[in-house]
């Protein structure tokens, strides 16, 4: 059987058909090699950009963390180190005053002292004038620390041993404590004279209703004497 002839007419039309087919397919073809090289750029480009920004966020608050650790220990330091120098204070002395009290006491002896002053002068702050009261609770006051800083007649070299031997006749009143009926004046009074030393003479002893020794001070019915030169 004989092949049937194509026409010149029909042999163009498929050349057309063919070469459009051909070129249908180069296209589709580029296609994804086209996407892949657009795509590779940008993730370059995320890399290169965004890498160094989160790097140098993340380092600052390293950075500042360390600081503030840094502060804090130290300040904790300097704490634990003051503190334990405040708490320990063997007895109370004036914040003022960088010098040894003239008697080394504690706060035992500031009411011993204090107490004692307020039976033996105490009306005073009531009948006289503040100044003689005064005046009259700082003799007191020397009166009895000098006695326990010389150890008067052998009693005893403590405030509590010369409060309670047989030379005040209040002793069984007199307690080691802070007493809420006590003027807080006559508490400080005591205290200074610990502290500072007493008024008047180191050899101010005596203190009663009686004269004895010299006589130096009288105030109210209370004659405050020193130890006579030929005593000595």
């Amino acid at each position: 059987m004989r092949k049937k002839k194509h026409t010149l007419a029909e042999n163009i039309f498929s050349a057309i058909i063919g070469g459009v087919l051909a070129l249908l397919v180069a296209i589709f073809g580029l296609i994804p090699a086209w996407t892949k090289q657009d795509e590779k750029p940008i993730e370059v480009r995320q890399e290169i950009t965004t890498t160094p920004e989160l790097e140098a966020e993340d380092s600052i608050p390293e950075e500042e963390e360390s600081t503030e650790t840094v502060e804090k220990t130290e300040y904790l330091t300097e704490a634990v180190i003051d503190v334990p120098q405040v708490q320990n204070v063997s007895y109370s002395v004036s914040t003022d005053s960088n010098e040894e009290p003239y008697f080394p006491y504690t706060d035992t002896d500031i009411y011993l002292v204090g107490n004692t002053v307020f039976y033996e002068v105490g009306v005073f702050f009531e009948e006289l004038s503040e100044e003689e009261a005064e005046r009259a609770a700082y003799l007191t006051a020397s009166c009895l620390v000098n006695r326990a800083k010389m150890n008067y007649i052998g009693l005893g070299t403590t405030i509590a041993e010369q409060v309670y031997s047989n030379q005040y006749e209040s002793r069984d009143k007199i307690t080691s404590v802070k007493e809420d009926y006590v003027y807080d004046r006559i508490y400080e009074i005591a205290e200074d004279v610990l502290q500072n030393g007493p008024v008047v003479s180191e050899k101010l002893i005596f203190q009663s209703e009686k004269k004895q020794g010299e006589v130096i001070e009288t105030i109210g019915n209370q004659f405050f004497g020193i130890l006579p030169e030929t005593w000595e």
